[in-house]
């Protein structure tokens, strides 16, 4: 039988635990009246019995917490326990059967979160099935088996092997009555799908793939030979049948368990036998760096089918979390290579000798000159996806790059490849580099006149403060991106000409501006000690902020805050007082989830402090209400 137990380690977040397949050795379940269900319901379990997986029967049952968590619309971080049984514990290690057929081994752990803890508890088997089965007679039609107690089926597309391996264990564990619970909510379930299905081969079709795909998954356990994939894949082939997937990862285990290595394991050919290993990520970083150098031999992998340690997941639609899982193979990664040395956005074929053909178009073309002035000649194009070429040659010809780069921004046409020529030359600190920047700051497109001018603030130059002034009255494009550059340039002319008429401005500017002072923001490509904000600036903000305390637009449909301290359809003061208490704690305070009147007093109440700061008459403020939430201290005055 198959083992994943050495794949998964509390080193690496634990994949969330789905499914329920309980298996073990045979018991008698009850006889039913109905005599067909209930001889198709024994030949299941003896069927199953065949199998050899864990003897469940007498294994404490437990639940699970793996280190996985989840967190929705804000709420605090939440830990999501799965369920299986206990098969041993020893020196901190704990070893458990899952529901998902897996054999997993978890080091105990406190974690630095609740959240994060990786351990278990022993509960109630027998309450938990039948817990289960009466939250089934109040599920929804949209999921076909409840959230709890029974873990997150509902983003499982079938279900019925998992109730059947189930129903098995309740027989085998003395359950009688709850087993044949279990088996009459699967004959449901496969009836309202389809009633002519037989139940039984049903369940061994899904059975079946649920051990290939751990037969996959397989793959990227280190500790797992390739003899012990080649033996589980034989395993699955004697119990399920023939499959040419299994079949041809047969074949392809026979020759990599007698292919030798090259004896030199750093040259391109060691490198490309290393793609097959754990460490396979080092190889590929290898084989970029080799560039030219390594394109005729991966140009010759490109058909080689070899698996590799590393296995892809697709998603399934639908919010499903399980997903479809492949093999990476050697020929996928020589792809891969290729096009991160061609510095090609994509090649148009996919496999086979269309792929192997076009690459070997670019190659001899490419190769007629060096891999640098190849690299040059890209930059310099400044053609579509610029980025990558650019990239490149920054990594490997650094004292070629500054130059090419200027000449490629100098022939770019198009906006998209003038922002990727600005975006790197962030990486460049030289005079030329700092003008042909400044240069782009009066660009027509917003974006790039943004990314310029937070580059030329950064090094000292404030050319782009009134470029970007300017698109805040105009320009519906990046909305957004303004607001933040006006709100965190650190300059006083930008906060004053978003203070100017702020009030009169459409609902969404307003709630845009204080949304970005909530935070002390800068752009991923801009060290926040680069910003340099002016003297005032702290008491700008503050005032502009004020100025929004009494603005009761609200934001339809959004949701902010943490946890139990959050609310929905925020109005534009509650983010104005929250923005206040968060940078001026000493002075504000400001509790989101109070009620509308408290935070509308609330706001007044900062409204006031600052007011009587600067000499102004205090606004009027509604007395506080016994009956609402206490959310300030002292009183309006």
């Amino acid at each position: 039988m198959f083992d994943s137990s050495a794949r998964f380690s509390p080193a690496f977040p634990v994949r969330l635990l789905l499914g329920f397949l309980l298996l073990g050795t045979l018991a008698q379940p009850s006889r039913s009246e109905d005599k067909r269900g209930g001889d198709e319901e024994q030949r299941a379990y003896e069927w199953f019995q065949t199998l050899g997986y864990p003897d469940v029967s007498k294994a404490p049952f437990i639940r699970v917490y793996t280190g996985y968590w989840t967190r929705r619309n804000g709420d605090p971080r939440r830990a999501v326990p799965d369920h299986g049984f206990l098969l041993g514990d020893r020196d901190g290690v704990f070893k458990v059967f899952t529901f998902g057929m897996e054999t997993m081994a978890l080091r105990r752990s406190a974690g630095k979160q609740p959240h994060e803890r990786v351990g278990y508890e022993r509960i109630s088997f027998e309450d938990y099935v039948r817990d289960g089965l009466k939250k089934l007679k109040h599920r929804s039609n949209d999921w076909p088996w409840p959230r709890e107690p029974f873990g997150h089926l509902e983003y499982m597309p079938r279900l019925h092997f998992r109730l059947v391996t189930l129903a098995h264990a309740c027989a085998r564990r003395g359950h009688a009555k709850l087993a044949r619970g279990v088996w009459q909510e699967l004959q449901r379930e496969i009836s309202s799908e389809n009633d002519k299905a037989p139940v039984l081969d049903l369940v061994k079709r899904e059975v079946g793939e649920e051990a290939y795909r751990q037969l996959i998954l397989g793959f990227e356990d280190p500790q797992r030979t390739l003899a012990d994939q080649l033996a589980g894949f034989r395993w699955w082939r004697d119990n399920f049948g023939t499959d040419k997937r299994v079949t041809e990862a047969m074949a392809i285990l026979d020759t990599m368990t007698v292919q030798k290595a090259p004896k030199d394991r750093e040259s391109v050919a060691g490198l490309i036998h290393q793609l097959r290993e754990s460490e396979g990520s080092n190889a590929v970083r290898k084989l970029v760096d080799r560039g030219f150098a390594a394109v005729p031999q991966l140009i010759a992998a490109l058909g080689d089918r070899q698996f590799t340690r590393s296995v892809e997941m697709y998603g399934m639609g639908k919010g499903y979390l399980r997903e479809e899982v492949a093999t990476i193979r050697v020929g996928d990664f020589a792809r891969s290579i290729l096009l991160e040395i061609s510095t090609l956005q994509r090649f148009n074929a996919q496999d086979g000798d269309a792929l192997r053909e076009e690459v070997q178009r670019w190659w001899d073309e490419a190769r007629k000159q060096s891999e640098r002035d190849y690299l040059i000649g890209r930059v310099e194009a400044a053609g579509e996806y610029v980025i990558l070429p650019i990239r490149r040659l920054l990594q490997r010809y650094p004292d070629a790059a500054e130059k090419a780069m200027l000449r490629g921004l100098e022939a770019a046409t198009k906006d998209e490849a003038r922002y990727s020529f600005i975006l790197e030359l962030e990486t460049i600190q030289s005079a030329r580099a700092t003008a042909a920047i400044v240069r782009e700051v009066k660009a027509e497109e917003p974006r790039r006149r943004l990314l310029a001018s937070w580059l030329a603030l950064a090094r000292g130059h404030d050319d782009g403060v009134r470029a970007v002034i300017e698109l805040w009255p105009k320009s519906k494009a990046a909305r957004d991106e303004v607001a933040h550059f006006l709100c965190h340039c650190g300059n006083l002319e930008a906060l004053q000409a978003l203070r100017k008429d702020l009030a009169d401005r459409p609902r969404r500017d307003r709630f845009l501006v204080v949304w970005s002072l909530r935070d002390d923001w800068s752009p991923r490509f801009v060290k926040k000690e680069q910003l340099k904000r002016q003297e005032g600036w702290h008491e700008a903000v503050e005032a502009l902020l004020v100025s929004c305390l009494l603005d009761t637009g609200t934001m339809e449909g959004m949701i902010i805050g943490i946890g139990e301290n959050h609310f929905k359809n925020p109005r534009i003061c509650d983010v104005a007082a929250t923005a206040l208490a968060k940078h001026y704690a000493s002075k504000y305070t400001f509790n989101k989830a109070g009620t509308k009147a408290s935070r509308d007093r609330a706001c007044r109440v900062a409204a006031n402090t600052w007011r009587r700061e600067h000499g102004l008459e205090p606004l009027d403020a509604p007395k506080p209400n016994e009956n609402d939430e206490k959310d300030v201290a002292g009183d309006d005055g």
